[in-house]
């Protein structure tokens, strides 16, 4: 073999070597395993009037099927959350992961004077009781993530401060409500 033959194949080799130790595969990136949501259902039945309900649905866009709901004014409603994903109810799961997951409610105190949890402080069954606001409100509705329950800003169900409880944000909208 000759010189130049021999310094070609070392080349060769140390070019390859180079290479293949280059393309080392990515590790993969591992996803926060959060809920995705793609639409949500809400109903709220009147307290002692079961035929009286109201129904919302948010789909993946946020986008509720009315410009405005009408409840009435000083009454309690029993309010029940659906989650969906891809057509398929994903209630369970949360519910499985109460412990995880907690629902804040935020409106003018006028407008919702209280909401009590009937699920372990989770928010997916509860009764809220709307005042007697003259107005049109939006009803903000945020689902957190990851949060410490037993933290004092998670306690209330309106908590200013509930980013304090730590944990991210999994779903916030609102629903525009006005009171007769």
């Amino acid at each position: 073999m000759n010189r130049y033959t021999l310094f070609s194949l070392i080349s060769l080799f140390l070019v390859m070597s180079i290479g293949f130790s280059s393309c080392k595969r990515d590790d993969p990136v591992l996803e926060d395993d959060q809920e995705e949501f793609d639409s949500v259902e809400l109903l709220f039945t009147l307290i002692g009037n079961p035929e009286q309900t109201v129904k919302v649905v948010f789909n993946r866009f946020g986008s509720p099927e009315q410009e405005k709901y009408k409840f009435l004014k000083n009454e309690k409603y029993k309010m029940d959350i659906y989650l969906f994903h891809d057509g398929e109810d994903i209630t369970p799961e949360v519910e499985d992961e109460s412990l995880e997951h907690q629902f804040f409610f935020f409106a003018p105190a006028s407008a919702v004077t209280d909401y009590s949890y009937q699920d372990n402080q989770l928010g997916l069954k509860g009764i809220i009781q709307f005042g007697n606001a003259s107005t049109q409100f939006n009803l903000k509705i945020l689902l957190r993530h990851g949060l410490n329950k037993k933290h004092p800003s998670a306690q209330l169900w309106n908590s200013p401060n509930y980013i304090e409880a730590g944990g991210v944000d999994d779903l916030s909208f609102s629903v525009p409500i006005s009171l007769k």
